[in-house]
């Protein structure tokens, strides 16, 4: 009996290339925004200093193959009045949600 799982790729797919699409943005800070993807659905969270940088982040998920929806829950702030660093601090959820999905197909 093999086991095929569908669809799990496919979010990996779609959160490394979200990611590498904010990476390689240079009007976004490296590490101010996060993602977490859930069946082609996107949510941005984290820090930005300007509102044209919450904007092209946005842009920028919209274009990658596979995404079909995206909420915005990046908030402007200037950098005096940063509270924290998004770095990875939504990982866990993303990898959670894999598993989610990925448990939900096998049975």
């Amino acid at each position: 009996m093999r086991l095929v799982v569908l669809g799990v790729r496919d979010v990996l797919d779609i959160y490394v290339e979200t990611v590498n699409a904010l990476y390689w943005d240079l009007a976004i800070p490296r590490y101010g925004v996060s993602v977490e993807v859930d069946h082609g659905l996107v949510t941005l969270h984290g820090e930005v200093e300007r509102t044209y940088q919450r904007s092209c982040a946005e842009q920028d998920v919209r274009r990658v193959p596979g995404v079909i929806g995206v909420t915005n829950e990046i908030v402007v702030r200037a950098a005096g009045q940063r509270r924290f660093s998004a770095g990875s601090m939504h990982t866990k959820k993303i990898i959670f949600n894999i598993d989610r999905q990925s448990q939900a197909l096998r049975t």
